[in-house]
């Protein structure tokens, strides 16, 4: 069937939004106030790919297992980390950088001895071995170094595939397989250290005795707060579980939420 040339225009501009959308669905096109961000509609430039982020599908914690490893009696304890907000290529300060979701907000998301802080999880380590690509060993958790790493200045300086990221050779990847640093995760085709949450339990055979594995975590079983305190999983009892005062009210995910010279850590302004 011909069409007229007055419709074939009809059908282009028509056309021409509708595959905006679908190369970008609409609930990832919040724009930043920043106008060098490339998506930014006061931006000249044409828009440009999201920047390489954390999955956080790959963020989402192991189902849920109350009370017993085949279910659970009791009601789902407390919200559970957030694996479908969009992330944008803009901060929470409206500048172009790393995305504003916290992969986690509490220190029991990223399994045992380790810490949330700043939205990543901090594994806990004796030394700089057992970090990822470019973190190292501080005060008892891998954070990321402040100086350069001294081994590049130059991705020519490393092996083929690598990018030279602040003094460190970062492999190339396409998969987390595919990292020889164990404690990397393959972000956006590159070895980055693998902040994503650890399920702290899949069963209640995952922890103590006298716990049980709730929403991945192991909770100290109670009646009210008198049977909570410092040697169990929170000081409050809610839904007969004991918990943390900061998760039922968070007073932050990331350090940009906490006023200057502060740092977020375990959902509380340090």
């Amino acid at each position: 069937m011909k069409h007229s040339p007055s419709s074939l225009v009809l059908l282009v501009t028509l056309a021409t939004p509708l595959a905006a959308c679908i190369a970008i669905p609409p609930e990832d096109c919040p724009y930043c106030k920043d106008p060098s961000c490339p998506t930014s509609p006061t931006s000249s430039s044409s828009p440009g790919a999201t920047p390489a982020t954390r999955s956080a599908a790959d963020a989402a914690p192991a189902a849920p297992v109350g009370k017993g490893d085949a279910g659970t009696d009791r009601p789902a304890l407390l919200p559970e980390p957030d694996a479908g907000t969009p992330q944008t290529p803009c901060t929470d300060a409206g500048t172009c950088g790393r995305p504003v979701v916290p992969l986690c907000t509490w220190n029991h998301e990223c399994g045992t001895g380790g810490r949330c802080a700043d939205g990543e999880c901090q594994r806990p380590c004796t030394g700089t071995s057992v970090c990822g690509t470019g973190d190292t060993c501080q005060a008892g958790f891998c954070q990321p170094g402040g100086s350069s790493g001294g081994q590049c200045v130059y991705a020519g300086e490393c092996n083929s595939g690598s990018l030279c990221i602040n003094g460190f050779c970062h492999a190339g990847c396409k998969m987390d397989g595919d990292c020889p640093n164990r404690a990397d995760a393959c972000t956006g085709g590159v070895c980055q250290p693998d902040g994503r949450p650890t399920p702290q339990c899949r069963s209640n055979r995952d922890c103590a005795t006298d716990r049980e594995c709730v929403n991945a975590t192991c909770r100290t079983l109670c009646d009210s707060d008198a049977n909570c305190g410092a040697a169990c999983s929170g000081t409050l009892c809610r839904e007969g579980y004991c918990v943390e005062a900061q998760e039922l009210s968070p007073q932050c995910s990331r350090n940009a939420t906490c006023v200057a010279g502060h740092a977020c850590v375990d959902a509380i302004c340090l």
